[in-house]
């Protein structure tokens, strides 16, 4: 029986991980906890300055520490950035969660460990965190690796793309650790107020999971074929600039770096041909298309009416003439009996609608009595059946009072 060759895991040893490239699997099912790598690692929750410079005393040893960030967010449109509430740490052993916002000052260990060159602070996003950090508390931060960068830069086959495109600390879990890190509401949740236990298990794993991440990295290091310079994913934030070990300008650049194949162009779009366009159809070819005005419907005395439509069946104002609504025929009625053209035996001096005659909320009663005509010049207004008295005005200045009588006298003569 022959012996199959070993692995190429156990061939390389221990000391030589090898870069997992199969193929993609399912989503994980089981959730991140720092519990689970070391059940005896310690948390330190603080909101005192004093003991705080006691407790940070632990770290004058480490090599490297997961570092994030979190601060109140604001929920209003052009409000002001609330500043950095919470500095999480983490390594094997102990997590620190310092929340500087309950302290009378910043805890001067804190600073002295986040200044420190010879500490590697690791983190995703770190960039924009240790820039507040350093706006909001005056505080500088040296030795930042960005996580995010030195995936790409250790892991090239695996992570394509622009080299400086942010990665999320969800995705390079699930990729190399195969947990699921779960965020939700909390991510919104106070942060200057005393924290819950649901907010430090949070916080504890962010920055417990930055150290898990830079630990695997580095030792993907010695597989390389050239060992990668650490100015690719490393630098120092000093009085709001971003720095090298040497004061000079750092950039996120990385000139081993491949970022794989352009993607494929977009097609160019295509213009609609004139009338075959939509209510929602495309800008360009509404944009090229001639447009032309038809009328919309013609009436039974055979003239067009004022209203339009285009030709390709799209909505849009009309361009034919105004429509006048103006009261024809006023001036023409002026000293003659005639009624208004709208107005018949069925509404009077209303306008008649046939789907209001029978409509059931109609109050208004069609069958109104005729408008009273306009009598001609000259004519002698009839008396009613109540007997007045009009004044009359002579010649000689005085009023004189003539009876109705005398009035239907004189017309009936």
């Amino acid at each position: 029986m022959t012996s199959l060759p070993p692995p190429e895991s156990e061939a390389l040893g221990p000391t030589h991980p090898v870069i997992d490239r199969s193929l993609p699997r399912p989503a994980p099912t089981l959730a991140y906890s720092w519990r689970n790598y070391n059940p005896d690692a310690k948390l330190f929750y603080l909101r005192d300055h004093e003991k705080a410079n006691l407790e940070l005393a632990q770290l004058r040893s480490a090599t490297a520490l997961g570092f994030d960030l979190e601060w109140k967010p604001t929920f209003f449109r052009g409000a002001r950035e609330n500043p950095v509430a919470l500095v999480q740490l983490a390594n094997a052993t102990t997590i620190f969660l310092l929340q500087v916002t309950a302290m009378k000052e910043f805890p001067s260990k804190l600073a002295e460990i986040l200044a420190d060159p010879q500490i590697v602070k690791a983190g995703v996003g770190i960039q924009d965190d240790v820039m507040k950090l350093c706006k909001d508390w005056n505080v500088p931060v040296y030795n930042c690796v960005d996580l995010s960068l030195l995936a790409r830069t250790v892991d090239n086959a695996r992570w394509i793309g622009k080299y400086n495109s942010p990665l999320g600390l969800a995705r390079l879990i699930e990729s190399y650790e195969y947990r699921l890190m779960e965020k939700g509401k909390i991510t919104r949740s106070n942060w200057e107020a005393h924290l819950s236990k649901n907010q430090q298990e949070y916080a504890s794993n962010d920055a417990h999971a930055g150290y898990i991440l830079y630990q695997r990295f580095i030792s993907m290091i010695p597989v390389l074929q050239s060992s990668p310079d650490s100015v690719w994913y490393t630098f120092n934030m000093v009085s709001g600039r971003y720095l090298t070990n040497g004061g000079h300008q750092w950039n996120a650049q990385n000139p081993n770096y491949d970022p794989g194949p352009l993607p494929p162009p977009k097609p160019p779009r295509q213009r609609k041909a004139t009338g075959s366009g939509s209510h929602n159809g495309d800008r360009i070819a509404k944009e090229t298309e001639t447009t032309t005005w038809k009328p919309r419907r013609m009436g039974k005395d055979g003239q067009t009416h004022n209203s339009y439509q285009r030709s390709d069946q799209q909505r849009g104002p009309p361009r034919g003439p105004p429509r006048k609504h103006t009261i024809q025929g006023t001036a023409s009625r002026i000293g003659s009996s005639a009624p208004h053209p709208s107005q018949s035996a069925r509404g009077g001096g209303q306008r008649y609608h046939p789907r209001r005659e029978n409509h059931p909320h109609n109050h208004r009663s069609l069958a109104l009595p005729d408008r009273p005509q306009q009598a001609a010049r000259g004519a002698t207004i009839p008396a009613t059946s109540t007997e007045l008295s009009r004044p009359s005005i002579s010649t000689s200045g005085e009023n004189t009072t003539v009876p109705n009588t005398q009035i239907r006298t004189a017309a009936a003569s």
